[in-house]
């Protein structure tokens, strides 16, 4: 948890951390899209993230009651398997803005868990969200109009198997930088090992 106080309200969502296997099949997948593809500005695999939650403007009395909802949500959640899934484009192949690969969790729990952060946080006041979750990490931007040719080989790209345990919830602050977001763990509840 960061010891320093929010000064300002500040922008923040909650996310799953990736384990560094996770980290290092997508640092993979990264350098194969990259090959020959320019227009899209790739995220750093460091920072890739599994969001939960977007939060937004958060002032500093907030943070607090923030983790302890995530606390109690994380108590008695066991670490569980999500594995990569397709490559896809928000908002669709004829307009991208965002690359991302898919996450599927079999067994539910994901699904579980992202409801059991809904519910606690609108106990204090965050709204519920109005789409369905769509679980994803996004991979990059697109800066340039991407030929149909050049989207066409980035989504034939195969994402290989990778599976691997979700360990952590993280509270995240982002800050929006001229490079890009930079993102900052404020608070890490660790789920319990099996």
């Amino acid at each position: 948890m960061a010891a320093e106080a929010l000064r300002e309200r500040v922008r923040m969502f909650v996310a799953l951390h990736l384990p560094g296997e996770a980290r290092d099949q997508l640092a993979s997948l990264l350098s194969l899209l990259c090959l020959g593809t320019s227009g899209v500005r790739w995220m750093d695999p460091s920072a890739i993230h599994l969001t939960i939650k977007f939060l937004g403007w958060v002032g500093e009395e907030q943070v607090g009651r923030i983790g302890g909802r995530l606390m109690e949500v994380a108590s008695g959640i066991s670490r569980f398997p999500i594995s990569l899934n397709a490559l896809g484009v928000f908002p669709d192949r004829f307009a991208p803005r965002i690359l991302w690969v898919g996450i599927k969790n079999e067994d539910g729990q994901l699904a579980q868990l992202q409801q059991r952060v809904e519910e606690s946080l609108e106990g204090i006041g965050f709204l519920r969200e109005g789409r369905p979750f769509f679980p994803h990490l996004t991979l990059g931007r697109v800066k340039e109009r991407l030929s149909a040719e050049a989207l066409d080989f980035l989504l034939r790209k195969k994402v290989g198997e990778a599976k691997f345990e979700v360990e952590e919830i993280r509270l995240i602050r982002s800050e929006l930088r001229p490079g890009g977001s930079v993102y900052t763990p404020w608070f890490c509840v660790p789920l319990e090992v099996r």
